[in-house]
């Protein structure tokens, strides 16, 4: 996957916020979707919202990706964008064809098949997906599927966009179920429709404008895969891609906390925890939580709030137990960087020490919000990948290409560990909130 060498580009400050739309029903399976999410949707939270475009990809302004967090009641229910409006960062395409960015869609015109796919596999979601395409276009939304699948009976599932004649029409799972246009309804052409589509376990729900079209159950049981956009023939848009990890469980931030976290600090220093209706708050330092139980392949997802945007803390996964900054770490540090830094490595910035000369972390794109308001954090572990969103925007992504060791200061390892919450200075003020986890099925 081609990775981007990222320079800072400039700094805007929002203030206000905007009217956001009613939010989604949460609890799966809903009878229909609410209103479509646009990209206006800011996140109403954060009256004063700072970013650093570091993505290097030009052609947009940079308030543009701003506008693409999420209102606090999607947060709330967990929901991240796969698409940003404004780039392809977070996907990578298999085959040849002319995926693009184009006027808020992502937008494929003519080549070979194709599929467009996220850099992380996953198992259990929901997904939401606007489409517009123009009579005779056939394309498709693949579910757990493998970058590059060869029989779509066992590889994947693939949600079929299609014309009414095709032995497998829009709303239909290709070699899988089929769905008569009685069920369907008339998909008009050149407008747009949204697929609702929930995946866990055995089970494969989709809804075509709000009504249930697939309720499916897999004998075969694929477990995880990529979730890809398909290139077969004609032209197709997509826009509004919403993804919410479904099944993580709370790791608890009440009073008995010690139940499930275990406080580590450093020789001569003290690290205070509180706890309260507010969550767990850690001050001081250096130490952390360590959490009692492990996880490899993981999703996370973490609503913190600094004292201050100096405030340096981090979420650190796959830890050697008992040792302090044994893991990697995704960092929480808000502050504008000096303007003398060419490095942004804050909010969603993976560290992974002891590179092979000549491989840096790429820097975070943005660093949203000041953290003295309420923030949603949202990190997937999948193998060697990592990705972070900060408030439904997707900031980073790194690969660990090391080779493989036991400890992860040292080189790659996939292997299960306490997650951990970093207090990395004496300084440090954090509070947390909610702390959910659901491991990605092998």
């Amino acid at each position: 996957m081609e990775k981007r060498r990222l320079a800072l580009l400039l700094c805007v400050i929002l203030a206000g916020c905007r009217e956001t739309p009613a939010p989604i029903d949460s609890g799966p399976p809903a009878p229909a979707i609410a209103d479509t999410l646009p990209l206006s949707s800011i996140n109403a939270e954060a009256e004063v919202s700072t970013l650093y475009d570091v993505s290097g990809l030009g052609g947009y302004r940079p308030e543009q990706l701003l506008e693409s967090c999420l209102s606090p009641e999607q947060l709330a229910q967990g929901w991240v964008r796969l698409y940003d409006g404004v780039s392809t960062m977070g996907w990578f395409f298999v085959g040849t064809a002319d995926w693009a960015s184009k006027d808020g869609a992502i937008t494929v015109e003519s080549g070979e098949p194709s599929l467009l796919c996220t850099s992380f596999q996953i198992g259990d979601y929901e997904l939401l997906v606007d489409f517009n395409c123009p009579e005779g276009t056939n394309s498709g939304i693949f579910l757990r599927t493998t970058a590059d699948p060869q029989d779509v009976e066992r590889d994947c599932y693939e949600l079929n966009i299609a014309p009414k004649d095709d032995p497998f029409p829009t709303g239909s799972l290709v070699k899988r179920q089929q769905v008569q246009t009685s069920v369907a309804g008339v998909v008009e052409p050149n407008a747009w429709h949204t697929y609702r589509i929930i995946v866990q376990g055995d089970e494969v729900q989709v809804w075509l404008d709000g009504q249930q079209v697939i309720e499916y159950t897999d004998p075969r049981k694929l477990r995880r895969g990529y979730i890809a956009l398909q290139h077969n023939k004609g032209t197709v848009r997509f826009r509004n891609i919403l993804m919410r990890p479904l099944g993580t469980e709370a790791i608890t931030t009440s009073s008995d906390w010690e139940a499930a976290w275990n406080k580590i600090e450093k020789s001569g220093e003290t690290l205070t925890v509180q706890s309260s209706e507010d969550g767990l708050r850690l001050t001081g330092g250096p130490g952390q939580l360590e959490s009692k139980g492990q996880w490899d392949d993981f999703v996370l997802q973490a609503v913190y709030r600094t004292a201050t945007p100096e405030v340096d803390s981090g979420i650190l996964f796959r830890c050697l137990p008992g040792q302090l900054d044994a893991g990697y770490e995704c960092q929480i540090l808000h502050a504008a960087p000096a303007e003398s830094s060419k490095k942004i490595k804050h909010t969603g910035w993976f560290s992974i020490p002891a590179r092979r000369p000549g491989e840096e972390n790429d820097d975070v794109r943005a660093i949203v919000g000041d953290g003295t308001v309420p923030t949603h954090i949202t990190i997937i572990a999948e193998e060697s990948q990592f990705v972070a969103w900060v408030n439904g925007l997707q900031v980073a992504e790194a690969s660990d290409t090391r080779d493989t060791n036991d400890n992860p200061r040292l080189g790659s390892r996939r292997a299960g560990g306490p997650i951990a919450l970093q207090a990395a200075k004496q300084t440090t003020d954090i509070q947390f909130s909610r702390i959910s986890i659901a491991p990605i099925a092998k």
